[in-house]
């Protein structure tokens, strides 16, 4: 999940997979928030600011980051 700019200038958080975010925490992947998704390898779990190998920005957060930044939202597993 990451967060998407409305019109009104907020941002709304972006629902992921939980099994998406424990395969981008554990194989260190980066969100994207242009592309929406995670984009990148090989992304430190606190980094901000890498570059999107997809759409050129300099906006990847570590998939650690972009849950504490609430860009996105794993959905839970039920147990």
């Amino acid at each position: 999940m990451l967060r998407k700019l409305r019109g009104d200038g907020t941002m709304k958080t972006i629902a992921v997979s939980f099994e998406d975010y424990q395969d981008a925490v554990d194989s260190y992947q980066g969100w994207c928030p242009v592309c929406q998704s995670f984009t990148r390898d090989t992304t430190e779990p606190d980094a901000e600011g890498y570059n999107c190998p997809v759409c050129g920005e300099h906006k990847v957060v570590g998939a650690e980051q972009a849950l504490l930044l609430g860009m996105i939202e794993p959905d839970m597993p039920e147990f």
